[in-house]
């Protein structure tokens, strides 16, 4: 994912620009108190909102017509704690309703039995 910017740089540049939140702005995380967070954070700051927000992607592309931050959105996907990456292969292995349980395997039992 490369863009043609500079991540630290504000996704706003101020001054007389109009604000990036153009669009839907009710119940929205990055619309609050009235004022569009969006005009006050870094790309950084967006991409690492929607690596851990499972809300933000819909609700960015609800609010904002910036090609830049729709881009983005399109593209980050969530990010996958390790813990519970592991967790999914852990539970398919030792659920034993889909599988043997382990030490029958190894005690040559492949019929489940425990003698």
């Amino acid at each position: 994912m490369t863009y043609p910017i500079n991540m630290c740089e504000p996704c706003h540049c101020g001054g007389t620009a109009p604000s990036l939140c153009t669009g839907d702005t009710n119940c929205n995380l990055w619309f609050e108190q009235g004022r569009c967070t969006l005009d006050q954070l870094t790309y950084e700051q967006v991409q690492f909102i929607l690596m851990r927000n499972p809300h933000a992607k819909a609700d960015l592309l609800r609010i904002t017509n910036d090609p830049t931050l729709v881009r983005m959105a399109e593209e980050i996907g969530l990010f996958k704690d390790e813990i519970e990456d592991d967790k999914v292969p852990y539970d398919m292995v030792n659920n034993p309703k889909q599988t043997l349980p382990f030490y029958t395997l190894f005690r040559g039992n492949i019929d489940g039995s425990i003698t």
